[in-house]
C-alpha cells in the first residue's frame, strides 16, 4: 500500500465524503491529524492498495476523491501501478543508432533459473541473440541493427523475450534510437 497526504492548496479545512475506486486500486481515507472527529480537516491520509489479482506489468488507474473543497468537489488522482516479476532487464531500454548498431541487455531472475526460448522483434531490421550466462540465473541478449545502411530516421521497436518462467512468460525490452 501507498499512503498519501492530501490537503487544499490554501490549507483550508475540507472533508472527503467518498472515493470512487478503480478495479486496479482500492482506496481508503482517514483524517491525517490526531482528532478523528467528523468535522472538516486540513489534511487527509489516503491509502492506495493495488488489487492482489493484478498480473505482472504496468497498470493505469484513476481514483476520484469526492470532497467539500470549493472548486475541487471531485478530485481525480491518476495513478500507475507497476507489478514487477522475477525477471529483471538491465538496462530497461536499449539505444541503437548509426554509430552504435549493437546493444545488449542482461536479464536476471530474482527467483528460479529460467530459459529464454526465443526472441521476437517488432522490427525486421533487428537481429537478436540470447545466451545463458554460465553459473548465474541470467541471460545476455544482444540486439543489432542489420537493415539497409540507407535507412535513416527514428527507430522505435520492442524485443520480446519468450521464457519458460511460468509467472513471467514474456519480458519486453524497448529499442529506440536514430539511424
Amino acid at each position: 500500500p501507498l499512503t498519501l497526504t492530501v490537503r487544499a492548496p490554501d490549507d483550508a479545512p475540507f472533508a472527503i465524503t467518498g472515493i470512487d475506486d478503480d478495479p486496479v486500486l482500492r482506496a481508503a481515507f482517514a483524517p491525517a491529524d490526531e482528532a478523528p472527529s467528523a468535522a472538516p480537516h486540513r489534511r487527509w491520509r489516503v491509502t492506495l492498495t493495488p488489487s492482489a489479482a493484478l498480473p505482472i506489468g504496468i497498470h493505469r488507474a484513476t481514483i476520484t476523491l469526492r470532497t467539500t473543497a470549493p472548486r475541487a468537489e471531485r478530485f481525480a488522482m491518476p495513478s500507475t501501478v507497476v507489478v514487477a516479476g522475477p525477471l529483471v532487464a538491465i538496462p530497461r531500454e536499449l539505444r541503437i543508432g548509426a554509430r552504435t548498431p549493437t546493444a545488449s541487455v542482461r536479464v536476471t531472475s530474482t527467483a528460479e533459473a529460467f530459459r529464454v526460448l526465443r526472441v521476437d522483434r517488432s522490427d525486421p531490421d533487428l537481429a537478436a541473440e540470447a545466451h545463458a550466462v554460465a553459473g548465474e540465473k541470467a541471460w545476455d541478449v544482444t540486439v543489432r541493427y542489420v537493415g539497409a545502411p540507407t535507412r535513416h530516421g527514428p527507430l522505435n521497436a520492442v524485443v520480446t523475450l519468450v521464457t519458460d518462467d511460468a509467472s513471467q512468460p514474456t519480458l519486453v525490452v524497448r529499442v529506440s534510437g536514430t539511424l
